[in-house]
């Protein structure tokens, strides 16, 4: 089993470009029709009382990961983050993907901001979490001041076109809005397990993965660079 590739951190430098992905929403739907159809499909697999459930876990989660010092989660520990507010869920409702929105505010000569992937997987009744793929931006495509953050609102926008984008596609018979089962790879395919062929052997690799942040600790008291 090869768990530990799930709590990897894969560098994922994309250059953006100021409107390529946005067409591609003009194309399909405006962009607050799609981000509402994402709520709308995710909300009637779970109901919404249980999408603000699962969303408040998964924040919950992460302060208190970040409270204990967790090394996996020491980005989060020394910038600004905010869990957003999108969840895709898959058709059973048991597997979750969001993101984490970070802006790098600790180092002063930081250029960049970035999105983490963020899982969470429902085992006998109880939602797991753990890290996916860190997603670098420049921020130098998206503004001039290359040394200000850039604001949430905008990191929410950049993660809906560059990892919300592909949880819905169009149905070519019907037109119609539906779950894009490839979207759940990460979650359900050989990178996680290669020997994975149950759900029981599925779940003992995301409990494992979970686990594995605990093995590390960092009580270091970082301070910024002037």
């Amino acid at each position: 089993m090869l768990y530990k590739n799930k709590i990897l951190y894969f560098l994922l430098l994309i250059i953006f470009t100021s409107c390529g992905r946005s067409e591609n929403y003009q194309e399909e739907g405006s962009y607050f029709e799609i981000e509402q159809e994402i709520y709308d499909k995710s909300s009637q697999i779970v109901s919404a009382n249980v999408y603000k459930e699962v969303y408040q876990l998964g924040n919950d989660s992460i302060r208190f990961w970040v409270a204990n010092n967790l090394s996996t989660y020491l980005s989060e520990r020394l910038n600004e983050w905010k869990l957003d507010s999108i969840i895709c869920f898959n058709e059973s409702g048991d597997k979750c993907v969001m993101a984490i929105c970070k802006r790098s505010t600790f180092f002063k000569d930081q250029i960049g901001d970035g999105l983490t992937y963020f899982y969470g997987v429902k085992i006998k009744k109880e939602w797991y979490f753990f890290k996916g793929p860190y997603i670098a931006i420049p921020r130098k495509a998206y503004q001039e001041a290359t040394h200000s953050p850039l604001p949430f609102s905008k990191l929410h926008k950049i993660a809906m076109d560059n990892i919300f984008k592909g949880y819905l596609k169009k149905n070519k018979e019907s037109g119609e809005w539906e779950i894009n089962k490839g979207f759940f790879a990460d979650l359900t395919g050989n990178a996680g397990c290669a020997d994975c062929k149950t759900q029981a052997q599925w779940d003992s690799v995301y409990l494992a993965t979970v686990k594995e942040n605990w093995k590390n600790r960092d009580t270091t008291n970082y301070q910024p660079l002037q």
